[in-house]
């Protein structure tokens, strides 16, 4: 099969595999570019910024900012990432702003530099996009918002119908591993992932369907190198995929003089041009990597201490490995809320049932099964090494920044490596992979919905209390209050926004605190004027910084109360007591914090614990 060259009765006649692909894709990505908030995708505030400044025609990154080109104040206000405490989004969001212009809130004429250096190609459907919708037809900032999220997933799911329609073999195990909660979000969620991931799958289903035939001639050589082209633009670590065709073409199929050495060169020339150029052009607008990291030195490093690199790297694997495997499957932007335990559960069965889903029509032969696994191994240490040269400390014992979606898709060469391995009678019915890899997505987009969008909604599908606030900016040692003396006391106003309040605990900072003394706490509820906590604690059992915690029956007609928290000198002692941390200034608008009868700006670092969804059917509580 020719890759680029189908008669129009080839394109109508859509197998049962491509037209899931194809309908999932769209489906569920149309319905995570919805249901997520504006803001909520890993990196999408920086990655908004690039596309900006590339809708303007300024394709270096950090090229025009500031006075040059001046950016849209609404993308920076009401992004998700812009709230102090995360919580759900107002359900009249879309009638507040969704009909404002780019310019309803005027513009940051400040700096505002962006992260995303990648290739300008992994940007430039959404740019395209950007450009017209946003500057020349001033359509709503909304509109353009998600139009640019929704032309990712347009643009996913046309790369992966063709990397799963050219597929020789393996294609219920590419097209599941292609269809991973995960997955699905970043293409439904504005960043690179989404090209790149798209890219990588092409990639390898275009190299596997050229394996396997039996002559190369000019044709197969230059779609080769077209595939590397694309790949080259990709996430660096994706690159290494590259060396993918070099190890699974025979050099002796090559119908042309030399065309495996000529292979070699032109992929050689495509790396240095693609990788290495936009690496010193792009990366060196990365302004924030300096005081991060030193790559150059980082790579001295790793040439004099080999030993000390290859150790870092293992222990990385084993310390990690559940994070990654977890990270793989599904997570939500930036973690914030917990994935549904489930589909941790049931997308890997749909993978290892993709594995004996129906025969293939050709099986790979030992060659191809041996590159396969041999990239898939470098390219996943590549993808820890590479963070240790860009993003970790010189000569550190660790790894910073990997995720596990960085894997993607290069997991998906392990699973092709085995797929038909061993010899075996079972088969497993495709309508059953596919079953449990839909059944996997729903599970998690309902996650999705009652996370972002219904207080304690994850509650309803894990047990445990409730807990709000929730901190974005999670630094709780950063502000310390005095310590509690018979001179200095706290009162913080409390103001549930759930029922069934049953838990309050405060970050205490024991440090200097005299052990002889005792510290008084008092929970009090001002709508029924009774206490719900009174307790004196000595302060040498308040042993280590952390949370302090106080459980109490439950009030479940707690929403919206008014609660007094007292921390005050609970004996006539004039020695010093525990002090307490405090939170930014404003972030909790719901109440006041008093140091004695005077409020201040800041707050305590407090949270309150709700019975609620799960853990309140659990209990079997009836209130």
């Amino acid at each position: 099969m020719n890759l680029f060259h189908w008669t129009k009765e080839k394109i109508e006649r859509l197998s049962t595999i491509e037209i899931l692909v194809i309908l999932t894709i769209l489906i569920v990505g149309t319905y995570i570019a919805l249901v997520t908030p504006f803001g909520a995708g890993f990196d999408e505030e920086t990655h908004l910024v690039r596309i900006w400044q590339m809708s303007a025609l300024s394709f270096i990154p950090n090229e025009k900012t500031g006075q040059d080109l001046p950016y849209p104040a609404i993308y920076h206000e009401l992004s998700y990432r812009r709230n102090a405490l995360i919580r759900p989004v107002d359900f009249g969001f879309w009638e507040s702003y969704g009909n404002l212009p780019l310019d309803s809130h005027d513009y940051v004429y400040t700096e505002l530099p962006t992260r995303s250096v990648y290739s300008p190609f992994l940007l430039l459907p959404h740019s395209i996009l950007m450009r017209y919708m946003g500057r020349a037809w001033d359509m709503p900032a909304m509109v353009v918002f998600y139009s640019v999220r929704l032309i990712g997933v347009v643009c996913f799911a046309a790369l992966i119908w063709l990397s799963v329609r050219v597929m020789p073999f393996g294609k219920w195990v590419f097209a599941v591993t292609a269809l991973s909660p995960i997955v699905l979000f970043q293409a439904a969620t504005i960043n690179t992932d989404t090209l790149s991931f798209g890219i990588g799958f092409l990639f390898i289903a275009g190299c596997l369907s050229i394996a396997m035939k039996e002559v190369f001639g000019w044709r197969e050589w230059g779609v080769i190198v077209f595939l590397s082209a694309l790949l080259f633009s990709t996430k660096l670590n994706l690159t290494f995929m590259g060396l993918l065709p070099l190890l699974i073409l025979p050099p002796k199929r090559f119908q042309m003089k030399n065309g495996f050495i000529w292979l070699i060169v032109a992929l050689l020339v495509l790396w240095l041009v693609e990788v290495l150029g936009w690496g010193l052009i792009g990366f060196a607008r990365l302004e924030t990597a300096q005081a991060i990291a030193d790559p150059i030195g980082q790579v001295k490093f790793i040439l004099s201490h080999p030993f000390h690199f290859a150790k870092v790297i293992v222990q990385d694997i084993f310390k990690h490995r559940l994070d990654y495997y977890l990270e793989w499957v599904a997570v939500y932007g930036y973690n914030y809320w917990d994935v549904p335990g489930a589909t941790y559960y049931l997308f890997p069965v749909a993978v290892v049932l993709s594995l004996f889903a129906g025969q293939n029509q050709v099986d790979p032969d030992k060659r191809i099964r041996i590159g396969l696994a041999i990239v898939f191994v470098t390219s996943a240490i590549a993808t820890i090494a590479v963070m240790y040269v860009t993003y970790t400390p010189v000569g550190s014992s660790f790894v910073d920044g990997v995720q596990g979606k960085y894997f993607i898709p290069i997991a998906t060469l392990l699973f092709l490596s085995i797929v038909g391995l061993p010899k075996s009678k079972i088969r497993i019915p495709h309508w059953l992979v596919a079953v449990v890899t839909i059944l996997s997505l729903f599970i998690y987009l309902g996650g999705l919905f009652l996370s972002y969008h219904v207080l304690c909604g994850s509650s309803y599908y894990s047990t445990g209390l409730c807990y709000q606030p929730y901190y974005k900016n999670w630094a709780p040692n950063t502000i310390n209050s005095d310590p509690i003396s018979t001179e200095f006391s706290l009162t913080q106003e409390i103001v549930p926004e759930c029922n069934g309040i049953s838990t309050l605990r405060v970050w205490a900072n024991p440090t200097g605190a005299a052990q002889s003394t005792f510290t008084k706490f008092v929970l009090r509820d001002t709508d029924g004027n009774h206490n719900l906590v009174e307790e004196h604690i000595e302060n040498d059992t308040i042993a280590s910084t952390g949370w302090l915690t106080f459980d109490f029956p439950p009030d479940w007609d707690s929403r919206g109360k008014t609660y007094l928290f007292t921390i005050s000198n609970g004996a006539d002692s004039e020695n010093l007591g525990v002090a307490f941390s405090y939170s930014q200034p404003g972030e909790y608008k719901l109440g006041k914090l008093f140091e004695n009868q005077d409020s201040v700006s800041n707050d305590l670092v407090f949270q309150y614990g709700c019975i609620s969804g799960l853990e309140k059917q659990i209990r079997g509580t009836n209130p």
